[in-house]
């Protein structure tokens, strides 16, 4: 026999509706959250932007030079010429509207920008908005609170090609649309808005007054323009060489005959070692910085960061770090003694006078700085493990880390 279950009504399935219903204060509690979570982001965006930046197109700017415009309708302003090949140049300001200084790295460019340049911003003769004539750099800049910079945007047309035309386009008096300023190790964001907030202040932070890099002439633009070739930015210790520019040449000279007579990791070394012992903040961070990258010996920073006596380096590395520290420290109590204790781990009389020469050398640049105030560069101590860069700083400390 079959039995036949009664088949009653099925139940409807859940609505979109009866859902919400169910769920209305699951659904209020998380809009409230969100609502929070973005007020919160936006007060504390806006906070930060009021102390770094909104780096915005200052008030003036227009056509450096004629040469490469031509003119649109009257009182409509100027475009770049059609001849293909033709450039022209802009001037235009960068306003930072923040209380504190603001390093811009690079600034994105289109297609026809070829190069843009900076310079800081001083008045020029009857109080001219444009600025004095100061000399243009390459990036990076640093913004002062408050401050304007003024940038030199040289525009180029290609030359037409097979299926390409150039079409001339008006130029406002603004930065160009596609021009995206790249602050610090990021890019802005918009009005207000810099993502990445890790900044250098403007520093050159000296006990005596010195001649700025866009005042300097003769021997002293030739050397801060070779010491920025190789740093790639102006240290800090430039200025204190500023009153006497040969005193620099003349240092370049020493120290380049002593490092490249002898070993380089050795000089490294004895240079660090020296530096701990005058307590030269500066110097300890970047020779620990050359031991890593111009020695390729990451493991001997580490080990004199963790250990600053030298205890843990090898015999030889640790008989001339010793050595050097002590030379450093109190030369005149180096005996016999001392030297042969360096004779004993493998180095020759020649040796041994090459790490006194180090060390006496840098006795003379660390008393240098120290004594007219120059401190480490951020950007120095930012390539720098965290570790190694603390255990670095036996003196002064990082320019800006107290302000």
């Amino acid at each position: 026999m079959t039995l036949l279950a009664a088949a009653g009504p099925r139940p409807a399935p859940p609505t979109r509706s009866s859902f919400l219903r169910r769920h209305r204060l699951l659904l209020a509690v998380v809009a409230v959250v969100i609502a929070a979570a973005g007020i919160t982001t936006w007060l504390v965006l806006k906070h930060e932007d009021g102390k770094y930046g909104p780096i915005t197109p200052g008030a003036w700017g227009g056509v450096y030079q004629q040469r490469g415009w031509e003119s649109t309708r009257p009182g409509f302003g100027v475009r770049l010429s059609a001849a293909p090949g033709a450039e022209a140049q802009l001037i235009e300001a960068l306003d930072n509207r923040g209380s504190h200084s603001v390093k811009v790295t690079s600034i994105e460019r289109d297609f026809a920008v070829v190069r843009i340049q900076w310079s800081r911003y001083r008045l020029g003769p009857d109080d001219l908005g444009t600025g004095a004539d100061t000399p243009w750099h390459a990036f990076p800049a640093i913004i002062p609170a408050h401050g304007t910079i003024r940038l030199l945007i040289t525009l180029h047309r290609p030359p037409d090609g097979p299926g390409q035309r150039c079409r001339p386009d008006l130029l406002r008096r603004r930065l160009p649309g596609a021009l995206g300023v790249a602050v610090g190790l990021s890019h802005h964001d918009g009005p207000g808005r810099l993502r990445h907030r890790r900044q250098h202040p403007t520093l050159l932070i000296m006990f005596i007054d010195t001649e700025p890099e866009d005042g300097a002439t003769g021997a002293l633009a030739d050397f801060f323009a070779a010491q920025r070739r190789s740093w790639g930015f102006l240290p800090n210790y430039a200025a204190a060489f500023a009153p006497r520019p040969e005193v620099a040449a003349g240092w370049n000279a020493l120290n380049g005959a002593i490092r490249d007579g002898m070993d380089r990791r050795r000089y490294e070394i004895a240079t660090i070692a020296a530096a701990r012992a005058l307590r030269s903040s500066y110097c300890t961070a970047a020779h620990s910085m050359f031991l890593r990258d111009e020695c390729d010996d990451e493991d001997a920073m580490r080990l004199i960061a963790a250990d600053p006596s030298g205890a843990t380096l090898g015999a030889q590395d640790r008989a001339v770090y010793e050595f050097a520290g002590a030379v450093a420290r109190d030369a005149a109590s180096i005996d016999q003694a001392d030297v042969d204790r360096l004779r004993a781990v493998g180095l020759s009389d020649a040796d041994i006078a090459d790490v006194v020469y180090a060390a006496a050398a840098r006795s003379f640049f660390t008393r240098v700085l120290d004594g007219l105030g120059a401190q480490l560069d951020p950007q120095t101590a930012d390539r720098l493990p965290p570790d190694v860069r603390a255990a670095a700083i036996v003196g002064r400390p990082v320019a800006g880390a107290d302000q």
